[in-house]
């Protein structure tokens, strides 16, 4: 027995429902909007208002789709701002910040083993025995090992919590705006706990995916495999962690595009369902035919399909791109146990809908657009287009049409776009589909049902995965093989966007010229630079520490490159390349690393390993094993596009002392200077060479001075003296938030007020940049520039 599907005679509801949903969008998209949320009871009015209205106009052609519109608008604005007022209201009081306070509630995700200990989700029930229920990320540090809770358990804990807050540059990622999405709501250490229980039924989903974690550990073990890097991949796609994945390796699979397949997400769940679904259709027309009376194959093989892929879902923990998956295959596979054939456009547009429902800050996830542009692409450019006798051509097409399609997104979100993602993709994406997968699947029933079938499929897969992966790297390794590029702004965004449609437009060479006009745009724009005399100086936020950028007009220079928190995470991966990428640089002329404390030269290597460098300047050479590096000394000077660089500190045959022997560097263009001070401390503020430029200074015509203030704003540092040599209009501290030094001191910020000086610190302000010109001066504070909802200090 066939199914006769059976095609949707209203197309004015399809219309309508594509039409609401993609209204409903554009107002959760509101978000991106403002800077703080709106009275929500005049939202929720002005949605009554505009559904009332479509009620009363709905029969009249001229004016119910512009209701319905305006409708889709309020109410997808409206909720949105009903869960970012929500998020708000649960973020950590400041009054609580580095307070010790206790919290009970139960561990909410698998732990995440790190250098320093252990770091997981906690859901509380009391704070300071005080109801309330939020979402902490906590590390349990490896000083009390009797410290290590466990998925699903209630543990009562002495915590020390702070607010939310991370790096803010341009080109970084955006932290805050990632812990928004996902509601957590504070961050920080244990520093004791006690024990409460732990119950079958407390989180089971979570306990049962932390048991096959450990199932999956074990075998690994006992196969010999769990030395092998790719193993890491096997958690990811079994029960969706992937924290055990390196940066390096990451960073392979971003050159190549490859990352969706360990994310377990549409692919991973379709293929799952297509397997299902022809296996159970198989079965149940070979086994016992007479069911096929009662119940056709193709409902019976969509229903156990969906059971399938929930299931899995499942054992991904829910996750924002399965549940996204999970929607659009259950419209799918519920139209077919229905007898329901649907438009694919009206399938995904209504999957959108009840995404956005659930979930409506998932819009802050750059997975949700890659994830629906993916699906949206691929119904464009090939739903009218597939025949049964082009199975093969479209099966080669597909790959190159994601590729193509995800471009503009690409680059508006990642800064970079693959050309051989397409070919890795052509490879990958089979060699996944029917090698890695079927895998998996054999390891978990063998989990579950016959460990030995566990130990081989796991073996298999490891081998399999080997293989793949030396293409990988091979493929990653490949040069010009990545074009970094950022689209300045959304309209860019937007032309990329047309360009793309118009190409995959049905098959005319005029429509498709016109494509390439509309990225005419992309390729002509240059960004600005630095005229001849000027000088653009950037302090970025990178926590406590330091790292900056002098710019001209053809030249790049970095003054010292940030902390290196831990093995895998440094300033200069994490900040100073995408700021690079960001603003278009290709070569840095000079990095001046101006003493060798950790916070100061902890980027050095990422920076080294992803761009050009023609010279480091420092001082201590002798440390440093990299070809063309040079001390600094008293007295070395060059002039770049009309602006003089002048090293004022240390002399040139002092031994290094640490704070004291940091490369102060001068920068001026005649109207302007820039003092770059390293840590140096009272000792070396009163050397000669600055009051010999300085003292003289009144004599000549007023220079703005932007200072760095010595060592983060220290007690150590800022004597009276130096400032009153100095006497600087503008004053900058980088620190990290609720650093532990206490910086920048109560006491040094009252010498610089004595001057009038104006002041600015990192965790507050952001990366800070100047523009000196001959016209004046163009102060620019990233967090302030970039104000959202999520991101409030």
């Amino acid at each position: 027995m066939t199914l006769r599907p059976t095609y949707a005679t209203t197309p004015f509801l399809i219309n309508k429902m594509n039409l609401f949903s993609i209204a409903f969008l554009l107002g959760i998209c509101s978000l991106f909007v403002f800077r703080q949320v709106p009275h929500l009871i005049l939202l929720g009015s002005l949605t009554l208002i505009s559904f009332l209205l479509f009620l009363k106009f709905k029969q009249s052609l001229k004016f119910k789709y512009i209701f319905l519109i305006l409708f889709a608008l309020f109410a997808g604005c409206g909720w949105v701002m009903l869960h970012a007022h929500d998020q708000i209201n649960h973020q950590l009081p400041k009054s609580l910040e580095g307070k010790t306070i206790e919290i009970t509630g139960q561990v909410d995700s698998l732990p995440q083993q790190t250098e320093y200990g252990t770091k997981f989700l906690f859901k509380t029930t009391l704070v300071n025995h005080e109801k309330k229920h939020d979402l902490f990320q906590l590390n349990g540090y490896q000083r009390d090992p009797m410290i290590s809770p466990k998925p699903g358990e209630i543990w009562n804990l002495t915590v020390r919590l702070k607010r939310i807050h991370g790096f803010a540059n341009p080109g970084s990622f955006d932290w805050e705006k990632w812990a928004f999405q996902k509601g957590i709501f504070g961050q920080g250490y244990i520093v004791n706990g006690r024990f409460i229980r732990s119950q079958w039924s407390d989180n089971l989903l979570l306990k049962f995916r932390y048991y096959l974690f450990k199932k999956i550990q074990k075998t690994l073990v006992n196969s010999n495999l769990n030395q092998k890097a790719v193993s890491s991949f096997l958690y990811a796609l079994l029960i969706g962690d992937r924290n055990l994945i390196t940066q390096d390796q990451w960073d392979i699979l971003q050159k190549t595009s490859t990352n969706h397949l360990i994310s377990i997400a549409g692919l991973h769940m379709g293929i799952l369902a297509g397997f299902l679904f022809f296996l159970t259709s198989f079965l149940w027309r070979s086994i016992y035919p007479r069911l096929c009376l009662w119940i056709p194959s193709q409902q019976a093989a969509a229903f156990f399909s969906l059971i399938g892929v929930f299931f899995y879902a499942a054992l991904a923990g829910f996750s924002l791109p399965t549940q996204r998956a999970l929607v659009m295959l259950s419209v799918i596979l519920s139209a077919v146990m229905f007898k329901r054939q649907i438009g694919l456009w009206y399938g995904i547009c209504f999957a959108l809908l009840i995404v956005l429902i659930l979930h409506p800050l998932s819009i802050l996830s750059e997975s949700f657009w890659m994830s629906f542009g993916c699906v949206a692409i691929l119904i464009y450019a090939l739903s009218n287009r597939m025949h049964q006798k082009n199975v093969w051509k479209h099966w080669i097409q597909t790959p190159v049409v994601i590729s193509i399609g995800l471009m503009p997104l690409s680059l508006w979100f990642f800064g970079e776009i693959s050309f051989i993602g397409i070919l890795a993709n052509f490879l990958a994406v089979p060699y996944f589909t029917f090698v890695i997968m079927p895998l998996c699947f054999l390891i978990f029933l063998g989990l579950i049902l016959y460990q030995p079938l566990a130990q081989l499929g796991c073996w298999l897969a490891v081998q399999g995965f080997g293989l793949l992966w030396l293409i990988l790297k091979f493929l990653a390794g490949l040069p010009f093989g990545t074009w970094h590029y950022v689209l300045p702004n959304i309209w860019f965004l937007g032309f990329a966007v047309i360009a793309v449609l118009l190409w995959f437009a049905p098959r005319k060479f005029l429509v498709r010229c016109l494509g390439l006009v509309f990225l005419l745009p992309v390729f002509i724009w240059t960004p600005k630079t630095p005229k001849t005399g000027e000088v653009w100086f950037t302090m970025l936020d990178v926590g406590q520490g330091l790292a900056t950028m002098v710019r001209t007009k053809n030249h790049t220079l970095i003054y010292d490159t940030g902390p290196k928190f831990n093995a895998t995470f440094d300033a200069g991966s994490a900040v100073l390349i995408p700021f690079l990428r960001h603003e278009n640089i290709k070569i840095i002329d000079t990095i001046v690393i101006s003493h060798g404390d950790s916070d100061h030269i902890g980027g050095l290597d990422s920076v080294l390993k992803n761009i050009k460098v023609g010279k480091i300047v420092t001082s201590f050479p002798q440390l440093l094993k990299e070809p063309h590096t040079f001390r600094c000394y008293a007295g070395q000077n060059w002039v770049w596009d009309g602006v003089h660089f002048e090293v004022l500190w240390p002399p040139q045959n002092q031994v290094y002392q640490g704070n004291n022997s940091s490369c102060v560097l001068r920068v001026t263009t005649g109207i302007h200077d820039i003092l770059l001070t390293g840590d140096i401390e009272k000792p070396a503020e009163g050397n000669i060479s600055l009051g010999r430029i300085y003292a003289t200074r009144a004599s000549k015509s007023p220079i703005s001075t932007i200072l760095a203030a010595p060592h983060h704003g220290s007690r150590t540092s800022s004597s009276w003296p130096f400032i009153q040599m100095i006497h600087p209009k503008y004053v900058l501290f980088s620190t990290g938030y609720r650093n532990r030094f206490q910086f920048p001191s109560i006491v040094v910020i009252r010498r610089y007020q004595k001057v009038g000086a104006s002041m600015y610190n990192t965790p507050n302000t952001g990366a800070i940049t100047f523009k000196l010109g001959r016209k004046g001066t163009k102060l620019e504070l990233y967090r302030k520039e970039n104000e959202h909802i999520w991101n409030k200090v």
